[in-house]
């Protein structure tokens, strides 16, 4: 009986220790700053250096990217991503309903992933080359997913 509270006691004191670092970071992903709004902003600022007038055109950039129309974006992903995972635990789906449920969110993938690119273009045209440089480096740093592919089940 000790001897199972024991693991149990240093197993929970390790998971502490592993997420202690985790749970100081705050929103957002490890390594990568707050998600997005205004708490990423301040993030950009404080990491870049920005002026009051940069932190206030980037805000603008980043509230004409947040629109009903990108919302409307991300609810399509999210209901091409159930699609496609319906699809997949489908038995009676074919092999063509899981590869077009696999289309469609490449699709909207594909959509979202050029307007992250246009605010990008749009951000850095308000960056001083330092400024430039230091978020270059920032991502550089950033934690890499793994190499190669996901491990299968």
């Amino acid at each position: 009986m000790r001897t199972a509270l024991g693991k149990w006691i240093l197993a929970a004191a390790i998971a502490a220790i592993v997420a202690a670092p985790v749970m100081a970071q705050g929103p957002g992903r490890p390594g990568r700053g707050p998600e997005g709004g205004p708490e990423r902003i301040e993030w950009m600022s404080d990491a870049l250096g920005l002026s009051t007038e940069q932190e206030h055109r980037i805000q603008e950039i980043a509230t004409k990217y947040r629109t009903a129309e990108t919302s409307d974006r991300g609810e399509t992903t999210w209901k091409a991503r159930q699609a496609l995972d319906a699809a997949i635990h489908d038995a009676s789906a074919t092999d063509a309903d899981v590869q077009e449920a696999a289309a469609a969110l490449a699709a909207q993938e594909a959509l979202e992933a050029v307007a992250r690119h246009r605010m990008f273009v749009e951000i850095d045209s308000v960056l001083t080359e330092e400024q430039k440089a230091k978020a270059a480096e920032l991502r550089r740093r950033r934690p890499e997913p793994p190499d190669g592919p996901p491990p299968r089940f």
